[in-house]
């Protein structure tokens, strides 16, 4: 007679176990060898029906959102316990020749698109139409659409019938871009609409989207410097290249593990934050693909650990009533200019926070690409300029800033530098003597 004994008797289940798998052999009938394996067989069966038992269910954890799936409209439901993994990355592979990283082969990352909107309908099909089309090589790309509640429309009583009434007539969501997100069809992987129940504002769907999204689809710790995902997130007046994310991919890949990385960005490099001539896409003498501790909001896509510090540090600071101010530089003009004007929607701006941020913490470089060949005169993210927080006007625009990339160039865009260079404020080699520098360097210079 054989049966089991030693450390395993305390599991889960034993008595469970030794009913089933006590075993009787009669030596001459069944040598020892064979009832061991019998054991370790029903062993590891019981031990995998008792795991799969005790794996524990939760709540969403959020109350403030609702959800379109294909099915409808639906509220968060309790799901099990999953965490945001993607493949294995890939090990650096670098190009002794040109000392430059190489591309990380496909099947080893996953995406979370991220696209906010409000009340723009043609602006919310344009910027989907681009994401469906573009190359993701049979890589997973989950979308997540955040539409806000419109202002001025209260909150709705699950028993007020006159409530219910007037919110039919005037809904709480436009309904258009509701229909549109709807009926979008996403062939890369999940799609799910989120429905703001409350108005707030683009701040806080910068801010809380990536996070709310994870914890919307199972992940119940949400955003942390643990989070392997990478996220791209894009207001509705964009239009992306359809090479995005193959450039996008690489960026991460060749500079995501540095202590100076912030982010990648499709936006062309325009602004020269400390009041100097425009970037027109990039210096001459940078390297093509560079990194510039300006964000760029228009399709911006931030390392997880960056996004978890920088957002933790917004907290604190506003609680502190801190001003987000970097003498010297053009965007803090305009945030003085429009505190005047506060309290309004033109006074939240979350990109002068950031700005501050970046001038005095270590991940504070935004990579950005010149893209369109050596001239670098197209951008991976058009920007339609939108009347809305940031333009005026009512009406569509008929134009982009600049053209899309519609062709791949591998000598630009393809190139990712070991060493890229590094600007300062003043659109300069960072370090060099010239212009202004971030104050984490602590060698500010005119």
């Amino acid at each position: 007679e054989y049966v089991l004994t030693g450390p395993l008797t305390w599991l889960p289940g034993y008595k469970l176990w030794k009913a089933m798998t006590v075993v009787r052999l009669k030596a001459r009938r069944a040598p020892l060898g064979r009832g061991l394996f019998l054991h370790a067989a029903k062993a590891l069966l019981v031990v995998a029906i008792v795991g799969i038992l005790m794996i524990p269910t939760f709540p969403r954890g959020d109350d403030t959102l609702a959800s379109i799936n294909s099915t409808g409209i639906h509220k968060p439901a309790a799901a099990q316990r999953t965490v945001a993994l993607s493949p294995p990355s890939p090990q650096k592979a670098v190009d002794a020749a040109t000392n430059t990283v190489l591309e990380p082969p496909y099947g080893t990352s996953k995406l979370r698109l991220i696209v906010m909107t409000y009340d723009r309908a043609h602006s919310l099909r344009r910027l989907l139409r681009s994401l469906a089309d573009a190359d993701y090589f049979n890589e997973t790309a989950n979308l997540d659409v955040w539409i806000d509640r419109r202002s001025g429309i209260q909150h709705r009583g699950e028993n007020n019938s006159s409530a219910d009434a007037a919110a039919a007539a005037d809904p709480p969501h436009n309904p258009e871009v509701v229909r549109e997100a709807e009926s979008f069809v996403w062939p890369h992987g999940r799609k799910t609409i989120h429905l703001r129940e409350e108005n707030v504002g683009l701040v806080r769907q910068w801010q809380e989207t990536w996070n709310l999204s994870l914890i919307s689809s199972g992940v119940e710790e949400g955003l942390t410097h643990r989070t392997s995902e990478k996220a791209l997130i894009l207001e509705d007046d964009l239009e992306l290249s359809p090479h995005y994310w193959r450039w996008l991919r690489w960026c991460h890949h060749a500079y995501g593990d540095r202590p100076d990385f912030a982010a990648c960005t499709l936006q062309r490099a325009q602004l020269c934050a400390a009041g100097c001539k425009q970037l027109q896409g990039g210096p001459d003498s940078a390297t093509p693909n560079f990194m510039y501790p300006l964000v760029g909001s228009w399709g911006y896509s931030p390392s997880a650990s960056h996004w978890a510090n920088f957002n933790s540090w917004y907290k604190s600071f506003v609680a502190s009533d801190q001003k987000p101010y970097v003498d010297g530089l053009t965007p803090s003009a305009w945030y003085k200019s429009r505190e005047g004007r506060c309290p309004g929607p033109k006074c939240k701006m979350w990109t002068m926070h950031h700005i501050k941020y970046c001038d005095t913490h270590r991940d504070r470089h935004t990579v950005y690409v010149k893209a369109g060949g050596k001239a670098g005169k197209a951008t991976l993210s058009s920007n339609w300029q939108e009347g809305g927080l940031n333009y005026g006007g009512s009406k569509p625009s008929m134009k982009s800033d600049f053209p899309k990339v519609e062709v791949w160039d591998e000598g630009t865009m393809g190139r990712f530098e070991v060493e890229p260079t590094k600007l300062n404020w003043s659109g300069k080699p960072a370090g060099g003597g010239e212009g202004q520098e971030t104050s984490f360097n602590e060698s500010r210079r005119r």
